[in-house]
């Protein structure tokens, strides 16, 4: 049994961006990471999907005629069955390999007005992709990244070529080397950030607030050099700028210019922020500063292992830790214990979707978004740090004693195991996913409530409850003891016992509403959630704010 790695790409759509120097540079940069890999236990294979001779060698047909998502994922599932894959890297940014676009779970015209999600979750879920059967593709269960290049007209295959060496030349740390970090939260949110900081089992005083910080600040530039980033603040499209939040003010916090020559080597940078994932054309005619190029881009060139960050606009929490921040934090804690970058997000998304069962409750319209537009930008194989509990010492002895592989990264039967629980733990969870219908009902809720809300929004008084979005959402289930006993037994007639199936009935009130900004990219939208009963009495409560 190996460890396997599948890299994929599409030859036309490179050689329509890159000169046949670039393209041969290219190739020669994966081929050497394939022997790199090679030393560390894992055998790469690296295939153009739109090349017949290549894809012949498994008994394929190349992808042809108009590029697509779903051409792009019939032949990678083709290929998980002929090589199984344990990692799949998917080489090129959306016009090289398209991302889906999928309808938006939260999509509200005056709110979250994405009217779609461009996400990789099809690409790692083995189930067929069915884009009107959300089930189909919202809970993976399988381990994928994406190593981007900048989309458009751009002839720099730098983006690529220096990120490549990167993954070619990475190098497990100590657990110590990821101490230091930049983390950084809008003044907002400052109490949700705070939950983060200890959700990561980091000092509560390395949170930065911002305003007063912002990108000349001191605090943050003696930071630019620690190997964690957390930044919980806003984006917005085609922007190279994260900002921080204080009422009207929204200071600018990361700026990619400003990142230029401030990343080390093996950093792993998580962002909360809307838009925070969007790699984009920096000559795109609505760029926010033209010439700006992507945030994430410039931490990958300059050596960052990984990127977690959302394609569009992403909900979060600003009292406590919701959607985005699970997500991402949940990624960064289990990366930083030794999961590979790949992983992290896999299990984060995944530990999500069970940690909301088990509050006896389901996903709601703001986490399906989230399931869907998280994504990994970088290697999904790298490891920062030993995967073994016991690889501490493994770890110091490697200057002085050749160490095999699976010492320090663990064995290919524990990964395959992994993907097998991952597997399973996906079917499982979306099988269990309910059933939502839109409905309108007759029974209002309480003004009162309704008011009382208001008071505890962040500058709530704009917000308006109009006429809400109601889904119904019904879920049938097994008690388990039940289903254990007439599994066990029959009827005196010899016929097996059916276990009585409960199901749980209630009601989703959503309000979404965005208020103006005197920072005209940036969005300030907020969502109230209202869960009730079927008789009308309030279970839960939720408001949620965009980064």
């Amino acid at each position: 049994m190996k460890t396997i790695k599948l890299v994929v790409t599409h030859k036309r759509q490179l050689s329509k961006k890159y000169s046949d120097a670039d393209l041969k540079k290219i190739s020669q940069a994966l081929s050497s990471l394939a022997q790199k890999d090679k030393a560390r236990g894992i055998v790469t294979h690296i295939i153009h999907l739109d090349d017949q001779a290549e894809m012949a060698k498994y008994g394929l047909s190349a992808v042809s005629g108009t590029l697509s998502a779903n051409k792009c994922k019939t032949a990678i599932d083709a290929l998980f069955v002929a090589l199984s894959p344990d990692y799949v890297v998917l080489l090129g940014s959306g016009d090289v390999i398209p991302f889906f676009e999928v309808p938006n779970p939260s999509f509200a015209d005056q709110g979250d007005d994405d009217e779609s999600v461009l996400t990789d979750n099809p690409y790692a879920s083995s189930r067929k992709f069915v884009k009107s059967k959300l089930s189909s593709y919202l809970i993976p269960d399988r381990v994928v990244g994406r190593i981007p290049d900048l989309p458009g007209d751009r002839p720099d295959a730098g983006w690529l070529l220096d990120y490549l060496k990167y993954a070619e030349s990475w190098k497990l740390q100590n657990a110590d080397s990821f101490a230091d970090d930049l983390i950084v939260c809008c003044d907002e949110w400052k109490a949700a950030g705070a939950d983060c900081v200890s959700y990561l089992s980091r000092k509560s005083n390395r949170l930065m607030i911002s305003p007063p910080v912002k990108t000349t600040a001191g605090p943050l530039k003696t930071r630019y050099k620690a190997r964690v980033h957390v930044i919980k603040c806003h984006g917005a499209q085609i922007d190279g700028k994260f900002y921080g939040q204080k009422g009207e003010s929204y200071p600018d916090v990361i700026h990619s210019s400003i990142l230029k020559g401030k990343t080390v080597e093996g950093s792993v940078v998580g962002a909360m922020c809307c838009y925070g994932a969007a790699t984009f054309d920096p000559d795109d005619p609505a760029a926010v500063i033209a010439g700006d190029v992507p945030i994430p881009s410039i931490y990958l060139r300059q050596g960052a292992y990984g990127f977690y960050g959302s394609t569009t606009l992403a909900w979060v929490g600003f009292t406590d830790m919701q959607c985005a921040d699970w997500i991402v934090a949940g990624a960064l804690r289990l990366v930083l214990n030794g999961a590979s970058l790949g992983r992290g997000l896999l299990d984060s998304k995944q530990n999500f979707v069970k940690w909301i069962e088990q509050q006896g409750r389901t996903p709601d319209l703001a986490e399906e978004k989230t399931l869907l537009q998280f994504l990994l930008l970088g290697d999904p194989s790298i490891h920062l740090v030993p995967s073994v509990q016991t690889a501490g010492p493994v770890l110091a002895a490697m200057g002085a004693v050749r160490m095999p592989a699976t010492a320090i990264l663990g064995s290919p039967e524990e990964r395959r195991l992994r993907r097998t629980v991952a597997h399973g733990t996906s079917e499982r969870l979306t099988k269990d996913l309910p059933d939502r219908t839109v409905v309108s009902r007759k029974k209002s809720l309480s003004k009162t409530l309704l008011s009382n809300l208001k008071k505890q929004m962040p500058s709530g008084k704009w917000f308006k409850f109009g006429k809400p979005l109601i889904h119904k959402v019904e879920k049938p289930f097994q008690q388990p003891e039940l289903r254990t006993a007439a599994m066990r037994g029959v009827s005196a007639a010899g016929a097996r016992v059916t276990p009585p199936i409960a199901r749980k009935e209630t009601f989703e009130y959503y309000w979404i509403e965005r208020k103006k900004t005197n920072k005209a990219p940036i969005i300030n939208a907020q969502m109230v959630k209202i869960e009730t009963d079927k008789q009308g009495a309030v279970l839960r409560t939720r408001v949620l704010v965009s980064s």
